[in-house]
């Protein structure tokens, strides 16, 4: 894998390595940014995304989450250098300066831990994931797609 993919997939093993700690309650929202050729991972407690697929940020939620670009390579906070950090030290990194994920990604989810799992299996294999980009919208085709090949993976139930 090449850096922008490495440091992309680092955010996934992150979300991976809250849900093992029992963070379940957090989930994700990938998307692609044509214009820009950047794929974006907003992460979230549960609460801030819809209540039917709990795959999409709602409304003004967006600012409750974390947001990452692929154009960021390996700066996943603002001066942070993470590509040297393990994903335990993200992770912490991250509850820190989210401290909301603390108390309300807190909990269990095992449908979404299941769903999620293979959504990472697939992106291990160098299919992003992304549930939105210019001219595509998951909720209306009922799927999520990836970047690479023509994976489609069933949305999850809030």
């Amino acid at each position: 894998m090449n850096d922008s993919v490495n440091a992309a997939f680092k955010i996934l093993e992150v979300v991976k390595e809250l849900h093992n700690r029992g963070y379940e309650l957090i989930r994700i929202c990938p998307s692609f940014a044509t214009f820009v050729w950047s794929w974006r991972c907003f992460v979230s407690t549960k609460d801030n995304f819809d209540k039917k697929y709990g795959i999409m940020l709602e409304g003004k939620k967006l600012e409750k989450a974390f947001c990452y670009s692929s154009a960021a390579l390996y700066e996943y906070f603002k001066g942070y250098n993470g590509k040297d950090a393990s994903i335990k030290d993200l992770a912490d990194e991250l509850l820190k300066r989210y401290p909301e994920f603390e108390t309300k990604g807190k909990g269990q989810d095992s449908e979404y831990v299941i769903w999620y799992d293979k959504l990472f299996r697939y992106a291990k294999k160098g299919h992003f994931p992304y549930v939105m980009d210019d001219y595509y919208d998951c909720i209306q085709k009922g799927y999520i797609k990836c970047l690479r090949g023509r994976k489609k993976i069933k949305l999850p139930v809030y």
